[in-house]
């Protein structure tokens, strides 16, 4: 049986799960505040694996999949830092108790792989499944809209000031 999250694009099936690992324990999603803090002592300080799983088929006799790896490794917290962290909503409903897309990314001094996998669908592993059902990056329109850079126009002269400074911080950064 297929778990995880499922999406459907024309006529091919996209599902995706991801898990964390620490060692040979999986971290599931914490079902308490006192089990969130176990896992956020166990991850103090080290580095964990997260594997996302993506399927994409038609069918389930032609069903292919992919699993991205990545290494995630926490910086030493604190007692105060993880009771905050813990007394927010965010990590129950994460696997691994945590979302490195959320607060938690505070915490995380370095990534090995695929931000997007980490986060819970490897965006270039699933576009290179998707693209052997013939619905390769075109599939993406369906959630947004390809623009011509031609075609952008801004509003007002301080959107415009804004959206050249955040260029110059990813130029820098």
């Amino acid at each position: 049986r297929l778990v995880g999250s499922e999406m459907c694009i024309r006529d091919s099936c996209r599902i995706s799960d991801t898990t964390v690992v620490f060692g040979e324990t999986i971290l599931r999603k914490p079902q308490s505040v006192e089990e969130e803090l176990r896992f956020l002592e166990l991850l103090s300080g080290k580095t964990h694996v997260v594997r996302t799983a993506v399927a994409v088929g038609t069918t389930e006799e032609n069903l292919e999949t992919v699993i991205s790896e990545s290494r995630v490794t926490f910086c030493t917290m604190t007692d105060s830092m993880m009771k905050l962290y813990a007394g927010t909503d965010e990590p129950y409903d994460k696997a691994g108790g945590y979302a490195v897309q959320g607060l938690a990314g505070a915490f995380i001094t370095h990534i090995e792989g695929s931000y997007s996998g980490i986060v819970g669908l490897p965006v270039f592993e699933t576009v290179e499944l998707l693209s052997h059902f013939g619905r390769g990056l075109e599939s993406l329109r369906l959630r947004s809209r390809l623009l011509n850079p031609d075609e952008v126009h801004f509003k007002d002269e301080r959107r415009e000031r804004r959206n050249h400074a955040a260029g110059a911080v990813c130029a820098i950064g």
